[in-house]
């Protein structure tokens, strides 16, 4: 099997509380510590996509500001095109770091008020052409994304929401990136805006060849754009599987309450089930497993012992005790296990 675009083993990312000058002196207690994201194992294949999806606080935007360099791990491997990836985007080889872009949740506020179009999209390449060169190369991009050449000398607030979010994505692709980290694209936007940059972003990794982390807490938006989805909880991945696997037969009890909160017009009558309770502190985690205070089939082994990933018989893995499955080998991460579907 030829090696994944993007590897993580075990990668980490702790925050230390604040503490003011009078805490650190008086008390000799270690500082506390949000484990915001706890030994995630994943793999991306080339030209595909990855869904992250969980509730607000699971650590999903946390791990896509840890691919793009934005924080530094505390813990574990990143790898890509199977080079380590280590420290923060300005401790990277610059050659390595431009083929990774993102594209943030807010349009509103990842474009610089102050700046033209012309130079918002244009910004990778800064230093590397000259004005006229960059002037065609933000023409070119726009183009991509379906805007006009006219509007290179523009300001952000003359765009709408859609407008600024395609502005984002042509910035993104200005620097001829091999992987993008989408983060909530789409979660600013109306519906019938949010399908038109979905589309945008599946016609360009089509027509590119990209590679895409999409992370969003819509489930219906990662079924749309997704090969492969990772369900978060509290920092850790609880179930991944590939997208048909995953829509079909959901296996962690976690997973099946997100896809019963999915409305379905097929059924306007039925009444969506709310995920009891609340997502527990990530000061302080549960033990065992951290879904167990919110689960309805929660046994004792659940709250005492920590659940490992688990290769069920469809192909997904699995972080449940209540899943029988062959335990995955610590030193890999998944695979994909189903030929790609679109």
């Amino acid at each position: 099997m030829s090696e994944p675009l993007l590897d993580l083993r075990g990668l980490t990312k702790h925050f230390e509380v604040p503490r003011s000058l009078l805490a650190r002196v008086l008390s000799r207690a270690a500082p506390a510590v949000v484990r915001a994201v706890e030994e995630v194992s994943l793999a991306l294949p080339a030209g595909e996509t990855l869904g992250v999806v969980g509730e607000s606080g699971c650590g999903k935007t946390t791990l896509g500001r840890l691919l793009v360099g934005l924080e530094v791990p505390s813990g574990g491997e990143l790898r890509f095109r199977g080079q380590p990836l280590g420290g923060g985007a300005s401790a990277r080889p610059r050659a390595l770091q431009r083929r990774i872009q993102m594209v943030f949740q807010d349009p509103y506020a990842s474009l610089d008020p102050r700046w033209r179009v012309r130079d918002i999209v244009t910004e990778p390449a800064a230093g590397e052409l000259s004005a006229a060169g960059r002037k065609e190369r933000a023409a070119q991009l726009l183009r991509q994304v379906g805007l006009a050449e006219a509007d290179l000398e523009k300001y952000p607030h003359q765009f709408s929401g859609g407008q600024r979010q395609r502005l984002a994505v042509a910035r993104a692709l200005c620097a001829e990136p091999e992987l993008v980290v989408c983060d909530e694209p789409t979660s600013a936007l109306d519906v019938s805006v949010q399908a038109q940059v979905l589309n945008l972003l599946k016609e360009t990794q089509k027509r590119l060849g990209l590679s895409l982390v999409f992370i969003s807490h819509d489930l219906a938006v990662i079924s749309h754009v997704s090969t492969a989805v990772a369900v978060m909880y509290l920092g850790r991945v609880v179930e991944w599987a590939p997208r048909a696997v995953l829509f079909a037969t959901p296996a962690h009890p976690y997973t099946r309450a997100l896809l019963e909160t999915i409305p379905d017009v097929r059924r306007p009558g039925r009444r969506r089930a709310a995920i009891p309770g609340e997502v527990p502190s990530a000061l302080t985690p549960p033990s065992g497993c951290a879904f167990h205070p919110r689960c309805p089939l929660a046994v004792a082994q659940c709250r005492t012992e920590r659940p490992e990933m688990r290769v069920t018989e469809s192909g997904a893995q699995v972080a449940c005790h209540l899943v029988p499955g062959t335990p995955v080998p610590t030193e890999t991460g998944p695979v994909r296990t189903s030929p790609r579907s679109d």
